[in-house]
């Protein structure tokens, strides 16, 4: 029973702040109309400029793929820079971390496709 009281008290109190709203009076306020004019000042924005990406890490993964669009660009394994051959041989095994502050990230989002061993990869970044 104090459970189904409380709840009623809580109920009733909440109402209270909707029913209980003081209305205006149509004749106060058709009696003195009043003007509001505002002008606006040109303002000047302060905002700094912030930059465009996350500084944090992105992961690469490698899957085997045979949908490769007609106007995309497959580079072949041995074009790689050495560092992407890298990164690319360990996401083949799962997936490889990319620092957020190198530019690996933005290298794979540029080269969708890889060949190696007659068999196209596509190359998928999990950016933050």
């Amino acid at each position: 029973m104090p459970l189904l009281r409380s709840i009623l008290l809580v109920v009733v109190v909440a109402l209270a702040g909707c029913v209980g709203a003081p209305v205006a009076d149509d004749a106060d306020t058709a009696a003195s109309p009043t003007l509001s004019t505002t002008t606006q000042s040109p303002t000047t924005s302060t905002a700094t400029q912030s930059p465009t990406y996350m500084n944090c890490n992105s992961s690469l993964h490698i899957e085997p793929t045979t949908a490769v669009p007609e106007n995309a660009t497959v580079v072949a394994f041995e074009d790689l820079p050495q560092n992407r051959q890298s990164e690319f041989e360990q996401a083949r095994e799962g997936y490889v971390t990319l620092p957020g502050e190198s530019d690996a990230a933005d290298f794979w989002f540029g080269t969708r496709y890889v060949r190696q061993d007659d068999e196209t990869f596509s190359a998928i970044v999990a950016a933050c």
